[in-house]
């Protein structure tokens, strides 16, 4: 009678287990872009910054910058690092010389293993040769990365 009980706890045990992660709420990462403002003019060289919470482990933040005229994503250099309150500020360069009161956009995006070593590789290589083809949309969504937020700005000069 007395294994017949262990056995009974046990496999209570386990359903009980099983059914509260099951049911778990997942909460899911949130990714804020706070400055510059969606549709904003913005220099070259432009500060932005932003909120990060519920981030999962193993995956990174990146920017990418998008030229809609080329069709083609940048990742900023180097990945967005968050600060313990969640908060983060990175450098991006928007468009080169000749991009004044072109629009750009600017994407936060979360990285997967995959995704993060592309644009890793993609950011040493045009470190090493001066090179920054860009990455067309075709690469962008094979490559595991998950857009949070994307906002729309034009070049100053």
């Amino acid at each position: 009678m007395l294994i017949k009980w262990v056995v009974f706890v046990c496999l209570v045990s386990l359903i009980a287990t099983t059914t509260a992660s099951f049911f778990a709420v997942r909460v899911q990462p949130s990714v804020q872009i706070d400055n510059p403002a969606p549709n904003s003019t913005v220099k070259m060289n432009t500060i932005v910054y932003g909120s990060a919470s519920n981030m999962p482990s193993g995956q990174t933040l990146w920017l990418l910058l998008y030229n809609p005229q080329l069709r083609l994503y940048y990742p900023q250099d180097p990945p967005v690092t968050i600060q313990p309150n969640g908060k983060w500020t990175e450098q991006v360069y928007v468009g080169g010389a000749n991009d004044t009161g072109k629009e750009f956009a600017i994407s936060a995006v979360l990285a997967d293993q995959n995704s993060n070593n592309f644009f890793v590789n993609y950011t040493n290589h045009g470190k090493s040769t001066g090179d920054w083809p860009g990455i067309t949309p075709e690469q962008y969504q094979t490559s595991g990365a998950y857009l949070y937020q994307q906002i729309t700005v034009s070049r100053a000069n």
